[in-house]
């Protein structure tokens, strides 16, 4: 035998010196990379003692063998060292995406196998000496490659997890077995789940031979406290697999328990045995307290050795201070050994908040109250924080003191503003924070609290407030008694939003109760009547209450008579909330397809019928108004009449419910509507006899105070006021006044029971009574600017207002519409009844112009009975 260096991995003698053993190298420490973002991941030995690094780094850096330049984010680094720890070479893997190097490994044979994550598209992919391989869904991919002991490519792998998309701390060793086959695992995660997952792969191809989970789905808790720890790997001398992996103990909520998993698998991956590790559940819980393994190894004996073994040790009752930890170990021979430390306890600070309640208003003063609660308040810091809505201020301290806070702040500064209040308590050692109250702030002089609620209010009358408290539960307030009588209790919260109805009823209220997301279920109609909970569907929406009635949809389109309790079913197609409505005689109103329809005493008559798409119909039981498309993101208001269809002026384009803006309010024979170019549109008033007058007159757009659960019924007085908004601030507006500004845009505004309220948070305000025509300075662009009017009822009549000259007929007969543009629409009808009568109209344009900011007038309809 020739002697020859000695393999310190092997039984034999290679040396021929009588001994097998390596002689202990000398100690030695090396630094590598440069002042760059450059981060090592793992490191790996081959059988003669060189070493393997892996990484990750950006930019350039230099290990010693010229300089790697990263091709675009983060790219990967593999070192090769000798014993000494002196580099041989270095080389870098990446493209123009991220590419992470997480773990390296040498089989028997000296061949190196590294991973990590990548992305790559459809274009672009990773190399490592060999075919680019690309990652599933252009998404994030775990890649295994395999290299010779010189770095040259023998096979890689794209991907090694079934759904790119879905990663999530995947993994952070590499292991391989005698025979050269590589394991690797990962952790894919859900949305409300993680899963550790193994895969095993050819040591001469890459083919995958098996993947499959190493437990179920592991449930995440509604604080999203999801598994942490990464999922351990070694091989035993039999070439079987031990794995560990960690999850949270199923409480209810946390903080949570975490708990061990150890498994052995055979090398087809079926499982041998499983065993877990979990301190009692009924231990206090703690955040991150439990079983962890960080580390995992497999003896010659086959002995699993785990490093790292939490657990909780209750020091409840022990003062404030420093105190003397003894802990003693004892084995079953009663063998001990004791070791002291020196602790200090000093339990966490907590919040208490006194005020604000949720959803309050700053008028513009607020009481704020909140207290540390520790078992040493002198050293507590109490801080309040204001995160401002739509500001570029991530958040503002509003107060600040000592053991506790309590104090009246003026947030004059904040005027119109909503915030979400945040309290920070820290002591010497830790700190913790709580979400506080969502705080509206409004200074207006004009506005007056009258009354207020315990959470949000969704509607009012005289006698009661229905309101949703904390988000979770919809109640009642009698205002005289200031009893709460609770309705019901929202089971998914997160999928209540603006657009959700909520509204009072003679007897009781209506409801839409978000419903069983994963069911496909959004929301379900439930009517609280007379003191019992019925359900009308169990997937639905509301469209409105008015007076005794109540619209609505279910497995068809409903009108329900709330006096009665009785429902009839108007439409066997089931409707959206945009696409009817009802007035308290009873009259419905609904668009189904491309015709308008109007349904009252059992009857549905046939309003019109379009050649375009119609939506969004209102009515006060006097007119009917709705939206037609004429373009591409052009909307018009049109006013359904025994005639046809009567052009008002702009509809906003359609938006996803929950962010409508209403383009039409009714209300006693008033129509107020939108008139304008785009991004200019100014309100409008057409009155009981038909006459039109401009309200708003600013340089800004102009819109309607209309909520989306409320759209076109709240915002006109019984006198043809109009409430509307020109951010940041709401106005009321008359015709042949100035406008007269009232409040801030927060809230919303309702004409009720002969005065104006504005809704804001959880509070109710009453408007000042003072006349539009007084007070207040005039909008912007418009000042007191004159307002115009003309009569469409018969004859031709002359308009003149803001610059537009507008001549407009009757459909009764001939007509025609002029700007100061030019354009001229010559409208000819025949055939005129009344409701159910056979009508037709055509139109022509006779220019290529139309008037400025309105959409093309479209024709063509026809009456008759359903």
């Amino acid at each position: 035998m020739t002697p020859t260096v000695e393999v310190c991995a092997t039984p034999e003698d290679e040396g021929c010196d009588g001994d097998t053993d390596c002689a202990p190298r000398p100690p030695w420490s090396r630094g590598y990379g440069g002042t760059g973002a450059d981060e090592g991941a793992s490191i790996a030995s081959d059988p003669a003692g060189n070493y393997y690094v892996i990484g990750t780094f950006e930019g350039t850096i230099d290990f010693g063998a010229g300089p790697l330049t990263s091709a675009g984010g983060r790219d990967i680094f593999l070192l090769k060292l000798d014993p000494a720890g002196a580099l041989l070479w270095s080389k870098r893997f990446g493209v123009i995406f991220d590419e992470v190097g997480r773990a390296v490994a040498v089989d028997g044979s000296g061949n190196v196998l590294l991973a990590g994550t990548h992305l790559t598209s459809e274009t672009v992919a990773t190399s490592f000496g060999g075919c680019g391989i690309v990652t599933p869904y252009q998404g994030e991919g775990v890649f295994v490659a395999k290299l010779d002991p010189e770095g040259n490519h023998i096979w890689s792998r794209g991907s090694v997890s079934p759904d790119a998309a879905q990663l999530e701390r995947p993994f952070k060793q590499l292991v391989v077995d005698a025979l050269g086959d590589a394991y690797v695992t990962f952790t894919v995660t859900g949305r409300f789940e993680t899963t550790p997952s193994l895969a095993k792969l050819d040591a001469a191809t890459g083919d995958i031979l098996w993947s499959q989970p190493l437990a179920a789905a592991i449930p995440a808790h509604a604080d999203h406290e999801q598994q942490k720890d990464e999922v351990l790997l070694a091989i035993d001398s039999a070439g079987d697999v031990v794995t560990t992996s960690a999850s949270i103990v199923p409480v209810s909520n946390c903080p949570c328990v975490h708990q061990l998993t150890v498994q052995k698998l055979t090398t087809t991956g079926d499982v041998l045995w499983s065993r877990q590790f979990s301190p009692s559940i009924s231990a206090p819980p703690a955040a991150g307290i439990g079983a962890s393994a960080w580390a995992m190894a497999v003896n010659a004996a086959d002995e699993i050795r785990r490093r790292h073994y939490e657990a909780s040790i209750s020091v409840f009752g022990l003062p404030h201070g420093e105190h003397v930890l003894t802990v003693t170990a004892s084995d079953v021979t009663g063998a001990s050994a004791s070791a002291q430390r020196t602790v200090f306890i000093d339990a966490p600070p907590t919040v208490q908040i006194l005020a604000p309640r949720h959803e309050t208003v700053a008028h513009p003063t607020l009481r704020v109250a909140t207290a540390c609660v520790d078992d040493h308040p002198e050293d507590c810091t109490v801080r309040v924080m204001a995160d401002i809505h739509g500001s570029s201020l991530d958040s503002v301290e509003i107060a600040r003191g000592t053991s506790a806070v309590d104090t009246v702040v003026d947030l004059s500064a904040f005027d119109g503003k909503t915030f979400n209040l945040r309290f920070t308590v820290l002591d010497t050692w830790a700190s913790s924070f709580l979400q506080g109250a969502t705080v509206h702030v409004e200074g207006s002089p004009l506005l007056t609290a009258v009354d207020d609620a315990p959470g949000r209010i969704l509607d009012f009358d005289a006698s009661r407030i229905l309101f949703i408290n904390a988000e979770t539960e919809f109640a009642v307030l009698d205002r005289a008694t200031r009893t709460i009588t609770r309705l019901m209790t929202v089971p998914y919260p997160y999928w209540l939003n603006a657009s959700s109805r909520a509204l009072l009823t003679r007897t009781g209220a209506v409801m839409e109760v978000p419903g069983v997301p994963s069911a496909g279920v959004r929301t379900a109609v439930y009517e609280w009547r007379d003191g019992a909970l019925l359900r009308l569907a169990a997937q639905g929406r509301i469209a409105f209450v008015s007076g005794d009635y109540l619209a609505y949809s279910g497995s068809g389109t409903y009108l329900r008579n709330l006096a009665s309790g009785t429902d009839e079913l108007v439409l066997s197609a089931t409707l959206d909330p945009v696409s009817f409505d009802v007035a308290e005689s009873g009259l419905l109103t609904y668009v189904d397809g491309r015709s308008l329809y109007t349904h009252m005493a059992g009857v549905s008559t046939l309003l019109l019928r379009s050649g375009d798409e119609i939506t969004r119909p209102v009515t006060d039981g006097l007119n009917v108004v709705f939206t037609k498309r004429v373009d591409r993101n052009v909307y018009q208001t049109l006013l359904a009449t025994p005639s046809g269809e009567l052009p008002l002026g702009v509809a906003p384009v359609a938006q996803p419910a929950g962010t409508d803006t209403g383009a039409y309010q009714l209300h006693g024979g008033y129509i107020a509507f939108l008139r304008g170019a785009y991004r200019s549109e100014q309100v409008w008033l057409r009155t009981p006899t038909g006459e039109q007058h401009q309200i708003s007159f600013f340089a800004a757009a102009s819109r309607l105070d209309d909520p989306p659960g409320r759209l076109g019924h709240d915002g006109i007085s019984d006198a043809g006021e109009v409430m509307f908004l020109n951010p940041p601030k709401r106005y009321l507006g008359a015709p042949g006044a100035a406008p007269r500004e009232i409040s801030s845009q927060l809230g919303h505004a309702r004409w009720f029971q002969g005065a104006w309220y504005v809704v804001m948070g959880n509070t109710l305000f009453r408007v000042d009574d003072g006349s539009s025509g007084t007070g207040g300075e005039g909008g912007s662009g418009g000042g007191a600017g004159g307002t115009g009017s003309f009569t469409d009822d018969g004859g031709m009549t002359s308009f003149a207002g803001n610059g537009d000259a507008v001549r407009v007929g009757s459909f009764a007969g001939a007509s025609s519409t002029e700007t100061g543009g030019g354009a001229r629409i010559d409208v000819s009808s025949t055939g005129i009844g009344g409701a159910g009568s056979g009508v037709s109209t055509s139109a022509t344009v006779g220019s290529s112009e139309r008037p400025v900011g309105e959409p093309p007038m479209s024709g063509g309809c026809a009456v008759a009975a359903r």
